[in-house]
């Protein structure tokens, strides 16, 4: 995927991020001076042509997203931040990226209590509760049906229906894709329901994390339908939940 969607080599990803990020700011605080590297992946020898003053801003934070623990662990190392994926339940924050993100922070003398934790919760909001929990079930299958996501499904417990989701989708079968989520698993990797439902969840995810972004969902809704959701999500968002 690295190399048929984007044209990057895919060898040592995690790797590549870590020489990336400080390069980055090296190259951030040109006004400082040249920037000279000579890396694994990257090569660069810039010095200024003329003076510079300071940019406005040099401390941007980055924040670096993950699924597995290697990639997870460069946001210890490097990153200001990481950005989980929408399928990660809250045992997934605690089990597997803060773990990780501690093991990284260990390996380069940081802090680890100093790398924020961001994280996309699958939303979907109605009056119709029923209905908002089938429309999560849908984009939670789509995200489970890869094979990339399966230590996500398998940590959280749904390894047997994230095997049916798979099948579903080898036969394009989308609705019973959907089908194939259990009521628990969109108890676990959503926020869908009534408004109050919804609030009362994301709360929840908050414990886990230190920024909730809402995700809302989009698979297989008509463009009106997935609009009205989101825009119902925003009017009804909760104080501290980023969107």
């Amino acid at each position: 995927m690295m190399a048929g969607w984007h044209g990057v080599d895919p060898a040592g990803p995690a790797s590549r991020m870590e020489e990336l990020i400080p390069l980055l700011r090296s190259l951030w605080r040109l006004h400082e001076g040249p920037v000279g590297h000579d890396g694994r992946f990257y090569h660069v020898d810039v010095t200024p042509t003329a003076e510079m003053e300071p940019p406005r801003r040099t401390g941007i934070p980055v924040f670096t997203a993950g699924v597995n623990t290697r990639m997870v662990e460069v946001a210890g190392r490097v990153g200001d931040g990481f950005l989980g994926h929408p399928l990660f339940s809250p045992r997934y924050y605690d089990d597997v990226v803060r773990p990780a993100i501690a093991a990284g922070a260990a390996r380069t003398g940081r802090d680890a209590e100093l790398v924020q934790i961001a994280g996309l919760v699958i939303c979907s909001v109605a009056d119709d509760e029923a209905q908002a929990r089938r429309e999560a079930a849908a984009q939670i299958a789509f995200y489970a049906a890869p094979r990339t996501y399966w230590t996500v499904v398998e940590v959280a417990g749904f390894a047997a229906a994230g095997e049916r989701i798979r099948q579903a989708f080898a036969s394009r079968d989308f609705d019973a894709m959907a089908a194939a989520v259990p009521d628990a698993m969109v108890d676990a990797m959503s926020a869908s329901g009534t408004p109050a439902q919804v609030a009362a969840k994301l709360e929840e995810f908050g414990r886990h994390m230190d920024h909730v972004i809402v995700y809302p969902a989009s698979f297989g809704m008509t463009s009106e339908r997935s609009r009205q959701v989101t825009a119902d999500l925003l009017s009804a968002g909760a104080p501290a939940v980023s969107s």
